[in-house]
């Protein structure tokens, strides 16, 4: 009958031992303490034995000898046990399962860098009304009746000064007076050396002046209209100028802001018509094109001055 031998182990951990596992095991050895590499846990329980099922009459007296042993090993649980083994001359360690703890210093380190404190800088002095104020980036300047300049958001101007090219421009009214916007004027020029001097007293106009272009100019210059006698009729060129295609929804192609009382309508020029002589230039401001027409033809006028003329 073939001896089959059963393997009892003994775990110190369970009898709650500190001594249950070992940290350095010896190679070679056939015990069960073989096969852990130098620095590595070997987790195999310290003690162990092999016992025949035929001898098993034995097993309460070999178990009484381990508990024994196990007794005398538990009575010294801070003792370090050392075991040699027969391959060679290693050396089996047991400590106490739980680490003891260690010293923690603390260590408290003083700065000599002084307090550092925050401050605002000082508020900056609130600006006057008028250093606030931006200045004016409107091309046109309102002008009251003696020439002077107006704020821009005067409710009442007379003329309007064009900072684009120093022109002065006439501003037309809706009170029957001599600016009238409705006045309308043939064109003549007496003093012209054209063929063809236009048709004088041609239109029709209020202000007690004569309807044609000469007379009207002569009418403003004689009452230093905004403190100037050098008004004129604008050329072709001069008229355009004022002509502003940002307002092309607008039924008038010019900033009514500045000139309210324009009409879509046509004004005279000064400008002449060199091929045909009977002929003279205009603006028509529903369009802002420039068209000649015959100078019998009554239109509308915007007289113009130069900013650096002295009436």
């Amino acid at each position: 009958m073939a001896a089959h031998y059963v393997e009892v182990v003994v775990c110190t951990l369970c009898l709650a031992s500190p001594l249950a596992y070992s940290e350095t095991a010896a190679a070679g050895t056939d015990s069960a303490l073989s096969g852990a590499d130098s620095g590595m846990i070997n987790r195999t329980p310290l003690i162990s034995s092999a016992i025949a099922p035929d001898n098993l009459d034995s097993l309460s007296t070999s178990i009484g000898s381990i508990s024994a042993s196990l007794s005398e090993i538990l009575a010294e649980p801070e003792e370090q046990i050392t075991a040699t083994t027969e391959a060679d001359d290693s050396v089996l360690s047991a400590r106490p399962l739980v680490p003891q703890p260690e010293a923690v210093a603390v260590v408290k380190i003083e700065t000599n860098r002084p307090e550092t404190t925050t401050t605002k800088p000082p508020a900056a002095p609130k600006k006057t009304a008028a250093e606030t104020k931006k200045p004016s980036t409107n091309r046109y300047l309102k002008l009251g009746a003696d020439g002077k300049p107006l704020p821009d958001d005067a409710a009442i101007w007379a003329c309007v000064q064009d900072s684009d090219n120093g022109l002065i421009w006439e501003v037309k009214s809706s009170d029957g007076s001599l600016h009238d916007k409705n006045n309308s004027y043939s064109w003549f020029q007496s003093a012209s050396n054209e063929a063809f001097q236009g048709v004088a007293n041609g239109g029709q106009c209020k202000g007690n002046a004569g309807c044609d272009t000469q007379s009207y100019a002569q009418a403003v210059n004689a009452r230093s209209y905004c403190g100037y006698s050098d008004w004129r009729l604008p050329t072709r060129e001069e008229m355009l100028s004022i002509v502003n295609f940002e307002k092309i929804s607008s039924t008038v192609l010019i900033n009514r802001d500045y000139f309210p009382e324009t009409l879509p309508s046509w004004y005279w020029t000064a400008s002449a018509n060199e091929n045909h002589p009977e002929h003279a230039w205009y603006v028509l401001f529903r369009n802002g094109i420039a068209i000649n027409d015959l100078k019998a033809r009554p239109k509308h006028i915007r007289l113009v001055r130069n900013q650096t003329d002295k009436g």
